[in-house]
Order: structure tokens, then sequence, then C-alpha cells
């Protein structure tokens, strides 16, 4: 039943698009790219989605979705964190991701932020021209376990501060080696660093645990204040 209807407004995108072509360049239309997306193709900061390849339907189509698991609102700066992109879509053939990770605030606002790395060959990490890192599928990641979606992991290690956001976009795909009939997801999530109580050795005062018996911990903090206490003349 998708495939009927996603082909069908396929078909009209295609005519449509072959008119437009037939003016300005030869081909005009793009292959899809069942092995790897090329880099920048999440939506996000001016980017195109995958729709540039997969014609004839609108991002989000039909009822599926993609979604960022792993990270919440809040994120611990210098940690690793396991990112799954998950991918809900009916009558899925095979499937792809590309997922990004940049600054939303402070000088470096839409640059790299952090680091992405793969875990397993269903996932690898390239780069554009401008030296922005994605992460995305490889020709082993295009394999679904079912017909209801797919996922994927990744690890991301977090920047020491500022404000995050990811970009991701999957593909869902019918497997019939045409930019027709399939369907392209697309979503972001922000995500702020965690205040950070860690006391720092700049501030003995902060860094400072008193023990429990009273006054015991005078020396101590003075030692640490790098202060000496006044001689016992008792």
């Amino acid at each position: 039943m998708r495939d009927a209807l996603l082909r069908l407004t396929g078909v009209l995108a295609v005519a449509g698009a072959v008119v437009a072509a037939s003016g300005s360049r030869s081909g005009g239309l793009h292959p899809a790219n069942p092995e790897a997306p090329p880099a920048g193709r999440t939506g996000g900061f001016g980017e195109p989605t995958c729709t540039e390849c997969h014609i004839g339907n609108d991002v989000n189509a039909f009822g599926g979705r993609v979604r960022i698991e792993g990270v919440g609102d809040r994120y611990a700066p210098g940690e690793s964190h396991v990112l799954t992109v998950v991918m809900d879509a009916d009558e899925t053939v095979l499937a792809g991701f590309q997922l990004s990770a940049r600054f939303q605030s402070g000088e470096e606002v839409g640059q790299p932020a952090g680091t992405l790395r793969s875990v397993d060959d269903r996932t690898g990490v390239i780069r554009s021209e401008t030296g922005q890192p994605y992460a995305q599928h490889t020709p082993a990641g295009t394999a679904v376990a079912t017909s209801y979606g797919s996922s994927w992991t990744v690890e991301w290690t977090a920047p020491a501060a500022e404000k995050v956001v990811f970009h991701v976009v999957a593909t869902s795909g019918n497997g019939d080696n045409s930019p027709l009939g399939d369907l392209v997801f697309a979503s972001s999530r922000q995500a702020h660093p965690e205040a950070n109580h860690h006391p720092t050795p700049e501030n003995p005062v902060a860094a400072f645990s008193p023990p429990r018996r009273p006054l015991d911990w005078i020396p101590s903090l003075l030692r640490k204040a790098n202060l000496r206490p006044a001689p016992d003349t008792r």
C-alpha cells in the first residue's frame, strides 16, 4: 500500500523535475546513495536533507519519525555518551542515516561540538570539505532487523561547555534501486552542559572536606591555603 501511494506521488514529482531540468541541464536527477550519503544532509544550519536524492515526498511524511536516544536535555562535559539513532517507519527494506553535533551557542556556533566515533561496522564518520564531521551508515548499516525501521549506535564525546544541537536525518528505503518510494525523516535535539560541581585546586576552601572531629580541620585548611598555624606556646 505504501509503495503504491509513494510511487504515484514519486512519478508525478519525477515528471515535474524532468521538465524543470530539461531547460537547464542534462540529467537533472540525483541518484540515491545506498552505500553512504554525501556529507551535509542533516537539514541543520541551512543544509538540505536526503530528499535531494530520495524524491517525491515531504520530510516526515506517512507518520514515521527519527529520534536520538542516549542524551537528554543535559550532557556531562568531557564525557562519552552512547547515542542511538532510532527510525520508526513501516515497510522498510533498507535504511540509512546521518547525524551531526554542533555548537548552538558561544563563539563557535555551527562548528563541530565534541567528537563522534563509530563503534561497529554499521556506522562510520566522514568529514565535509569544511571539516564538519558526520556519523552515518555504512553499506552494512543499511540492513534492517525488522520491517518497522532501524537503529544505529555511535559514541559522542561531549565538549567542555556550551549548548549543543544534534541534527539527524534517516531514510526508509523500499529497496527498488530508484529514488522513488522512499521516505525521509529529520529531527533535532538540543542539550546543555551539566553544572560543574567539582571543586578546583585553586580554591582550597572548596576543595577541603572537614574531618568529623571538631577543630582538627583548622591546620589542614591552613596548609591548603599555604599558611602556617601559630606555634603552640602552652
